[in-house]
């Protein structure tokens, strides 16, 4: 059964999907190989999947709803809660929105393409926005978004990717009844 068309259930489903996403941002890990403060964290599995079902509306409602939660209720800081929000919106949208349309490449294009175009849109976002907020020395700004942030996001989303698709093919069937 699919619910394109009834509001409430994307409403609801987008709160539902929002808050689980922010408790899975509790599971947050260090990837070694980069800077202590660029965490992973499974949080944006519930949008991305959601997109993929009900839309790229609803998967970027759900985003938006996980990071309102985790700025009011973990403490969250307003310039890091902006980027990740920036993130998920970026690589929910693209990739629901290319799932949807069912343009060329099918569901591994679309994450290819969520996970290169997060990557860019994220690195212009810290070398214009985000890094000059933090105080980051103007200097350092291009190389830490070139060296940091670009290659962080690529292993991030690739990595949300590949569990967002494990996930699809077992959630996908079940949802479709």
């Amino acid at each position: 059964m699919i619910y394109e068309g009834n509001r409430t259930v994307g409403l609801v489903s987008s709160a539902v999907m929002g808050a689980l996403g922010f408790l899975l941002m509790y599971l947050h890990m260090a990837l070694g190989i980069f800077p202590p403060y660029l965490t992973y964290d499974p949080g944006d599995l519930p949008p991305l999947l959601l997109g993929l079902f009900l839309g790229p509306g609803a998967g970027m409602g759900a985003e938006v709803i996980k990071n309102v939660l985790h700025l009011l209720l973990a403490g969250g800081t307003p310039i890091g809660t902006m980027a990740n929000l920036a993130a998920g919106l970026t690589f929910v949208g693209t990739t629901a929105f290319w799932w949807r349309r069912r343009l060329w490449g099918g569901l591994p294009m679309a994450m290819a393409l969520g996970v290169l175009l997060t990557s860019l849109v994220m690195a212009l976002l810290n070398g214009f926005i985000f890094l000059p907020a933090w105080g980051v020395p103007k200097e350092a700004v291009w190389t830490l978004a070139k060296t940091a942030i670009f290659p962080f996001n690529l292993v991030k989303f690739t990595l949300t990717s590949i569990l967002g698709g494990i996930l699809w093919t077992f959630v996908k069937p079940w949802l479709l009844r």
